[in-house]
């Protein structure tokens, strides 16, 4: 590269963007690999620097003591940076800070975030050092502006050269679609366009080859290699069975797994599940078994899993809760498996070989796989915002890399999602006959199901799994047999798949795919699509009047559709205001009773959905009759107008789908269903429907029509048993085992019960949380996990207790106020002083090991709220709906959290239970009971923080740690 550029690093107070000051700059000028100059200073800010930041950067206020101001040296940076380029990792908050201090650049910005994002979209995310890594660039100082100016430098220059490895007609397309906006980046791909033509046209073959490689004439094959027109294996209907024994034996002291993992742990509890999962595919019977923390249940269900779907040439169905666990599956337990059953076919080996390798594959719901026909769509669109470029780009690069087009290996942010949803693999309208992609066998999500039909282990999350049961297993290909881990999710999972909400933007994203009107003359969207093609189609003159009539139509019914929507959301805005009474509840949610349907102002919804309703019955009418005639009028090679066909009745299906579920929700609701209308509290209202029960559908969809279903998980029974689980699930008389953990609690847990803390929702409760939190997180010294069931508790005791703990040397980390889950995660580990604060998702899927972990306070008991509509309707179906229903989905919840702290056999810790109905109320007897036998105290809040000191400095029994 030969421009001379200006890496720019601040470090900053790192407070609320808005509010932080710069204590440290760093730039360096150079051309290419060569350094042309360097300039850095630290910068005495105008508050404290908070203790985070301390630990972070190193920097103290001592150190800035004697720093110039921001003011005294902000014209030597101006004139270092002159008219350069300015490159940096996320360099337009830097630059935008320098602005707000009084230094106003209009350089180019050329953010190495953004173009890691574009040019290596695989990561797992683009910080510095993760985009580093990945180019082998050292970066030993972090987070001080001088080295993260020099290794943003370096990855510059890495992601200059990645760009000028692209094909010319890619960089075209890119330079193009930046064009339209007013995007940094534009001038970057502008200049590497350039310097890839002289090199494509500095030889014959290349002036030939470029210009003949047009993105449009290509279609994009070029970018998407391979078909997905493979043959799937015979499926065996009569199995054989498992010599369960010879399965078993493979994780024994001396079998296979001992062979090929050093340090390999023998676990009887582990084989006692593998061989009631073996059992169960052998005898075709459902089976619920829960393994403690420690069992290694994956390997345990796997193994007889694979073995099985091999020896029958079955597949399998694994279904897991989240993707992130799905991709987790597929990555690091499956290969473990093959590994295993390698050396289990090894020399001296007498078991009979099975046909071929294990195939296993990852399959996601629809709307993850990218859809090249709506992509192309998209890109030929005349009018796109910023967000759509920038991720029609990050496609555009991604094809040429990916094998799945599956939309986890792109990192979107938020905005980017809500483009993304305009270039998925939606459910309407998407035929392989009518597709080009579908055709000619590059369409990825064909591929994938392809590669789920050849499988004999398909992993998919329980989302995609519930919705392929409700649409008669027209999603994924057949089987018999299914392995369902985290089952404790699997009812509020059916409950979300099998209910639906409605937004305003539902009905607006249709409307706006339909006849949008931007600035001035422009239009866009599927009628602006039939008003071009009707230019270019050969038809009478009359014919052209008459549709170009029934377009314009078409566009009058659209906004009719628009006006009409705003008079029904404007009438249950009145409806919610009336019903809240000035409530300040945040997420308010108003259950649609019957007595709520007697009110004037709900007659009033039902009279405006009506007219909302007759509006966009007749736009429905006008898109079919525009499709009928543009059909006629169709070439086989026009696959522009193919494409706006299948958009037109996606569309119009779409809307149809949605007067069917509004209709229902206003005019006529179903018995066993629960509705209401929710108010996020910075959102538009929502219109939603649930299930009363799943159980019924769960036992006739699944249980009913597969010969054997396994649910595994460490969090399944309630005092013991499976009760609870089998009701709400409609499981009907399974084969039941509980596999205790090989964790010794008794020797490693100390769970105290603190008695004299007020009970929740009583006076003086928060104060006394936030005091016995401040003495038990000092005592600790860090090292803790405290969980909350709501966001305004958590924000009230990281106020009251962050500048106590932090003036002591101890870092508070709060969920979602300090960073992202996994930022969070990240830190905590990386500090041996901290406290993590966090609400729902901490309850479980950390997995954190050794001293990092040793105490987790838990401030209230779990339970749902009562308020909510399908807890509420769910709760009336038990004659005592607190006990029946309330505490043990409580109960499941709270041994989620418990399970946070102990995670190997050397772990010792400390739960604190800052509850006291655990000790006072009959209930309280059931959450203790369904946790493992451990080491239990009831003390007052005083005596705590002395125990707990006491148990941690004790070291963990040897016996504990030698178990096997």
């Amino acid at each position: 590269m030969n421009q001379v550029c200006v890496s720019l690093d601040l470090e900053t107070t790192g407070l609320k963007l808005g509010r932080e000051e710069i204590i440290e700059i760093a730039a360096v000028k150079f051309r290419g690999d060569r350094q042309l100059g360097r300039w850095e200073t630290l910068v005495r800010p105008r508050g404290e620097i908070p203790y985070r930041t301390q630990l972070l950067t190193g920097i103290s206020g001592a150190d800035l003591a004697r720093a110039p101001v921001f003011r005294e040296v902000a014209v030597q940076l101006s004139r270092f940076i002159g008219d350069c380029p300015i490159v940096g990792q996320s360099v337009p908050l830097d630059v935008q800070l320098l602005n707000r201090e009084g230094l106003p650049l209009a350089n180019d910005v050329y953010d190495t975030f953004d173009l890691a994002s574009i040019l290596v979209p695989q990561l797992p995310d683009y910080s510095l050092a993760t985009v580093a890594a990945n180019f082998k660039i050292d970066y030993p100082v972090r987070h001080r502006a001088m080295p993260d100016a020099i290794v943003a430098r370096d990855v510059f220059l890495a992601l200059y050269d990645l760009a000028m490895e692209l094909d010319l007609p890619i960089l075209t397309e890119v330079e193009r679609l930046a064009s339209s906006i007013s995007w940094p980046l534009r001038h970057f791909f502008r200049d590497v366009a350039k310097a890839k033509s002289k090199l494509y046209f500095s030889t014959s073959v290349g002036a030939q080859l470029a210009a003949k490689m047009s993105l449009d004439e290509l279609n994009m094959d070029f970018m998407v290699h391979g078909s997905s027109k493979k043959e799937a294996p015979t499926y065996r209907k009569e199995p054989s069975a498992l010599d369960v024994a010879e399965v078993a034996a493979l994780l024994e002291p001396n079998g296979a797994a001992a062979s090929v993992f050093p340090g390999y742990e023998h676990r009887r509890e582990q084989i006692h599940m593998l061989r009631a999962v073996a059992e169960a595919l052998n005898d075709g019977t459902h089976l619920v078994v829960e393994a403690g923390t420690g069992t290694g249940k994956s390997l345990a269900y796997l193994l007889p899993a694979a073995v099985w779907a091999m020896e029958n040439n079955r597949r399998v169905l694994i279904s897991t809760n989240t993707i992130n666990l799905q991709e987790q599956l597929f990555a690091k337990d499956v290969p473990d498996v093959e590994r295993i059953l390698s050396a289990r076919h090894g020399p001296g080996s007498r078991r009979r070989q099975t046909a071929g390798a294990l195939r296993a594959v990852v399959v996601k719901g629809r709307s993850n796989y990218v859809c090249l026909r709506r992509w192309n769509m998209l890109r030929r669109t005349g009018s796109l915002t910023q967000d759509e470029v920038k991720v029609l780009i990050r496609i555009l690069v991604w094809l040429r890399q990916t094998d799945t087009g599956d939309r986890s290996e792109l990192n979107l942010s938020p905005g980017e999602l809500q483009v993304w949803s305009r270039v998925s693999a939606e459910q309407l309208g998407c035929t392989v006959e009518r597709c080009l992609y579908g055709r000619r066998g590059t369409c990825l999500l064909q591929r994938t199901r392809a590669a789920a039909a050849q499988a004999h282990l398909i992993i998919v999350n329980h989302a995609l799994m519930l919705a392929d049961l409700a649409n008669g297993s027209k999603i994924l290909p057949e089987y018999d047999e299914a392995v369902i881990d985290e089952a404790h999710h699997l009812e509020d999972e059916a409950t979300r798949q099998w209910g639906h909400e409605i937004a305003r933007q539902s009905f607006e994203s249709v409307l706006d795919r339909v006849f949008r009107r931007l600035d001035g003359e422009r239009r866009t969207g599927l009628l602006a699509g039939f008003q071009g093609a009707l230019q270019r189609i050969s038809v009478p003159a009359e014919a052209r009047r008459r549709v170009n009539d029934e377009i314009g139509l078409a566009q009058t019914a659209a906004e009719s559709v628009h006006s009409e929507l705003d008079e029904l959301f404007s009438v249950i805005g009145r409806l919610l205001e009336e019903s809240r009474g000035g409530s300040a509840e945040y997420d308010y949610r108003m259950r649609l009773t019957d007595a709520v349907r007697r009110r004037t102002r709900w007659i009033d919804v039902e009279g405006a959905w009506r007219e909302l309703s007759n509006a966009m019955r007749a736009l429905e009418e006008r898109l079919a009759g525009l499709a009928e005639f543009f059909s006629d009028c169709t070439r086989s090679s026009d696959q522009e107008l193919d494409d706006m066909l299948v958009e037109a009745e996606t569309l119009r299906s779409t809307s149809a789908e949605l007067r069917s579920l509004v209709d229902e929700i206003t005019v006529h609701p179903r018995p066993n269903a629960v509705y209401w209308i929710a108010a996020p509290g910075r959102g538009s209202p929502m219109l939603c429907i649930a299930p009363l029960s799943v159980a019924e559908s769960m036992q006739e969809t699944l249980f009913g029509q597969k010969r054997a279903v396994v649910l595994a998980g460490a969090t399944l029974s309630t005092e013991g048993n499976f009760s609870f689980l089998k009701g709400s699930l409609g499981l009907q008389e399974p084969s039941e085992m509980i596999v205790g953990s090989p964790f010794h609690y008794e020797r490693s847990t100390l769970v105290c019960i603190v008695e004299d803390i007020p009970e929740p929702n009583k006076p003086g409760y928060q104060r006394a949380v936030d005091n016995a939190l401040a003495e038990i997180v000092s005592a600790a010294q860090g090292r803790t996990l405290a969980l909350y069931t709501s966001r305004s508790a958590l924000n009230a005791s990281v106020s009251a207790v962050r500048a106590r703990l932090e003036s002591a040397g101890i870092l508070v980390l709060a969920h979602g106020i300090d960073g992202s889950r996994r930022q969070l995660l990240s830190t905590f580990k990386s500090n041996a002083r901290a406290l993590l604060v966090g609400t729902n998702s901490f309850w479980e899927g950390i997995d954190i090991v050794g001293d990092s972990l040793s105490v987790v306070v838990i401030a209230k008991l779990p339970f749902g709220v009562p308020t909510d509509p399908v807890f509420a309707a769910r709760s009336e179906l038990f004659q005592d709906g607190f006990n029946e229903y309330a505490v043990p989905r409580a109960i499941l919840r709270f041994k989620q959290g418990f399970g946070r702290l102990i995670r190997s056999q050397s772990d010792r810790g400390v739960v604190v239970l800052l509850d006291r109905r655990l000790a006072t109320k009959q209930y309280g007897q059931s959450f203790q009971d369904s946790l493992p036998p451990c080491t239990v105290a009831i003390e007052p809040a005083q005596k705590v923080p002395g125990m707990i000191a006491e148990w941690l400095s004790q070291c963990a029994d040897p016996e504990d740690q030698n178990r096997s």
